[in-house]
């Protein structure tokens, strides 16, 4: 325990001892019994009813005290204690025109120190929530952006006083401003502060001390404003999007993407945007072509051309094109024409999947004229139409059953669906999910064969974990015999059962499903719990690239912050070492931290002790 210390805690138990009064006159009374305090001026005034007229007061003080002044004609005594030592007082009151003593009151005064309040005065900064998507004042404190602290003293007191501080190593002073001092750390890490308050005279009133964490990088606010251009671009590319200006908006959209990657909601958003430019692209590239054919008189071909751009992005400009070009045909032929433009319509919209449309057109043509290719156009989209709807109801019962882990129903449900509806996507997925389920089955039995081996040489628990692992890859009534039987007799083994993913088991919904869990946790700022997740499905999908590049720039971050963190450590040490004057030791603690992490204050530090820096810096380079 220092000395400090330990005369606060005589202090303390001094207190309950203040203002102790062995008077030897009992007559004479003192008005103010408040707490001295060391560096403040303290007054003692007597009470005058308790003073006879004929009387005056002869005072003594203890040497431990400055400003001895005496007031009002001698009947007061004010003194500045300068330590917290005891103050010793005596009060004579004599006779004022003999000089004979008529008593003698004596008082024991302990002063206190002042307690030195250190506190962070809050500078408002904004910073961008790319969760809640608005600005909000930052809880932390930013690298590289001035501190301010402030200092004061309690109890308040009216005596003039000054603060001296003391930063450590990593920390800059910018200015001090009355009890305000403005520090500043270019990284991230912990700040170690003192104060001593001085009154005028030189006297040690009070010290305190605090450390400050700062935690946000600059690294973090580059990318929380990146995050918020990002969101502002997406906000404006939609708002042109509604506009008509579709080139504009899909470039802005394809920068707020890039910007932010991670960001599911504009990615999502600018992939929809995509889609949709490339509908309108095509259906502008077939109307420049439809203009071409009207310069050559070709009316039915325009018209074929005018119908299917404005099915892919219909327009009022392009109905009205349509409506001109009908006017532009021969009205001999408007009824065949008509015919036939209805059919074109429905063709397209037969094209595009959308079937229903494309019987009421087809329904429309055969109304003008009567068709056996259309009606047989019509019965065939009938029957499409049905054996869509249960191809869909089949995929809609599979996909339920695959998220409760049925997998082999699963398969046969997506297998019925594909023998109604061909569907490229779905039978990609039937294959993926059908050898995802062959391995895990292969895995699940290769495990228990292990297992069975374990448990003939007597190795219980290695063997019940082998056939938990098998139960998790596929399960099996008899692997859940054997775990139920070994259950009964030997302990469960304490490390963790690994699953299909934890080995690479799974399709690329899974794949999918798992980087969307490590987006969540990327943008709540938890690096490392989104690697995991991360891995988990690179190592389903080893081929997404994008993945694998972005999760090497995730460990980049890491080993960064890994390194910054190992650093402030040393630089911790070294502040020790150099408070307790070991200047050598603490350089080299400095220098290694530099090794690990370059510090601009540290090197600063170092330079004006008149220490070397060059090895530190050397190290920390490579």
């Amino acid at each position: 325990m220092s000395l400090y210390k330990r005369l606060r805690i005589l202090f303390c138990a001094a207190l309950l001892l203040a203002l102790t009064c062995s008077p030897s006159f009992s007559g004479l009374q003192f008005l103010n019994e408040r707490k001295a305090y060391v560096g403040e001026e303290f007054i003692l005034s007597p009470d005058p009813a308790s003073i006879p007229t004929d009387a005056v007061i002869e005072w003594s003080l203890s040497s431990n005290v400055r400003s001895i002044m005496l007031r009002s004609g001698g009947f007061e005594c004010a003194f500045t204690p300068v330590d917290t030592s005891p103050v010793e007082v005596s009060a004579t009151l004599r006779d004022k025109t003999s000089g004979a003593s008529m008593g003698t009151v004596r008082k024991t005064l302990i002063p206190s120190e002042f307690e030195v309040e250190i506190s962070v005065v809050p500078e408002p900064v904004r910073i961008w929530n790319p969760i809640d998507r608005t600005e909000v004042d930052a809880d932390e404190l930013i690298a590289g952006h001035p501190v301010r602290v402030r200092a004061e003293l309690k109890p308040s007191t009216e005596e003039k006083y000054t603060f001296v501080w003391t930063v450590d190593a990593a920390t800059a002073v910018l200015s001090q401003d009355a009890q305000d001092l403005f520090i500043r750390r270019s990284v991230t890490g912990e700040s170690e502060l003192s104060v001593k308050a001085f009154n005028a005279g030189g006297v040690l009133m009070g010290s305190g001390e605090k450390v400050i964490s700062v935690t946000l990088s600059q690294s973090d606010l580059a990318e929380l404003a990146r995050s918020k251009q990002a969101w502002q671009d997406w906000q404006r590319a939609q708002s042109l999007w509604k506009e008509k200006k579709y080139e504009e908006a899909f470039e802005l959209a394809r920068a707020a993407q890039a910007a932010a990657p991670r960001d599911s909601e504009i990615t999502g958003g600018a992939k929809s945007m995509a889609s949709h430019y490339d509908r309108y692209i095509r259906a502008e590239n077939i109307r420049r072509k439809a203009v071409e054919q009207r310069a050559r008189r070709l009316y039915d071909d325009a018209l074929k051309s005018y119908r299917v751009a404005q099915v892919i992005w219909p327009t009022p400009e392009g109905n009205q094109l349509i409506r001109e070009t009908e006017k532009e045909s021969d009205a001999e032929r408007v009824r065949q024409q008509k015919a036939k433009w209805l059919m074109d319509t429905a063709s397209a919209y037969d094209q595009e999947g959308l079937f229903e449309e494309a019987l009421d057109y087809y329904t429309q043509s055969l109304a003008v004229v009567s068709s056996d290719a259309v009606e047989k156009r019509v019965e065939r989209i009938k029957n499409r139409v049905a054996l869509i709807a249960e191809a869909d109801q089949y995929a809609a019962e599979g996909a339920a059953l695959e998220k409760k882990g049925l997998l082999e129903d699963a398969i046969t449900l997506y297998s019925a669906s594909l023998k109604s509806n061909p569907d490229r996507a779905l039978r990609q997925h039937l294959q993926e999910l059908q050898s995802v389920v062959s391995r895990r089955q292969k895995q699940a039995a290769r495990l228990y064969d292990e297992g069975m081996k374990l448990e003939r040489k007597g190795n219980d628990s290695e063997a019940l974990q082998k056939y938990r692992e098998s139960q998790r890859m596929w399960e099996s009534i008899g692997t859940r015999d054997r775990i139920d039987e070994l259950e009964q007799t030997v302990k469960a083994p304490s490390a963790p059962v690994r699953g299909p993913e934890d080995v690479g088991l799974g399709t690329q919904a899974d794949a999918a499903h798992l980087v969307r869990q490590g987006d969540t946790l990327y943008l709540q700022r938890r690096l490392e719990e989104a690697a995991v997740f991360y891995r988990k499905a690179l190592a389903m999908s080893p081929s997404n690239e994008p993945l694998r590049a972005w999760i090497k720039s995730l460990e980049a971050i890491l080993r960064k912050q890994k390194a910054a963190k190992s650093a402030n450590d040393l630089f911790l040490k070294g502040n020790a070492l150099y408070r307790e004057g070991k200047i050598k030791e603490a350089a080299a603690k400095y220098r290694e931290g530099l090794a690990i992490h370059p510090n601009a204050e540290v090197e600063s530090f170092l330079r004006k002790q008149g220490l070397d820096v060059e090895a530190g810096k050397g190290k920390a380079a490579q």
